[in-house]
């Protein structure tokens, strides 16, 4: 009789392995058949900032997107001034001053980069005008309008 309980328990044997298997099988079919769960859209706070940085640039005034590209020349209507410019001083302050019949010069140690000005006036005074550029030098330089000459005068080390 040992070998008919043998037999059936190597049956029994038999079918736990392939109903395991069975289930293995439609395990693997079910975890398959699941649906996708698309991944909730988060704000990257980096791409919110590129876009806004890419907006900026796209709306800077045209004549700041080359290098060879050259701001509208101010315009010296009688005793005003209209001007509008973004740069260097020196670009603006060498211009007006053919304008207005002046010698242009830069005094004392120079910066490795010029100083940077941003001029938006309409119809003002050559003094107002001054005045606005003279005041964006802040204690980098000094403007100096003598009789025949505008100059910029730099301070202290570059």
């Amino acid at each position: 009789m040992p070998d008919s309980t043998t037999n059936s328990s190597r049956r029994q044997q038999r079918q736990l392995v392939g109903l395991a298997g069975a289930l293995y099988v439609m395990g693997l079919i079910a975890g398959c058949a699941a649906p996708k769960v698309e991944p909730v859209k988060t704000v990257d706070p980096a791409e919110v900032s590129l876009q806004k940085s890419m907006d900026r640039v796209a709306n800077m005034p045209q004549f700041t997107s080359g290098a060879d590209e050259q701001p509208p020349a101010p315009t010296l209507k009688g005793q005003g001034i209209t001007v509008s410019f973004q740069g260097g001083a020196d670009q603006l302050l060498s211009k007006i001053a053919a304008a207005r019949g002046l010698a242009f010069k830069v005094q004392g140690p120079r910066p490795f980069l010029p100083l940077p000005v941003h001029v938006d006036l309409a119809d003002v005074t050559f003094s107002e005008f001054l005045a606005d550029v003279g005041h964006q030098f802040g204690q980098r330089a000094d403007l100096v309008l003598t009789d025949k000459t505008l100059e910029i005068r730099y301070r202290g080390k570059p």
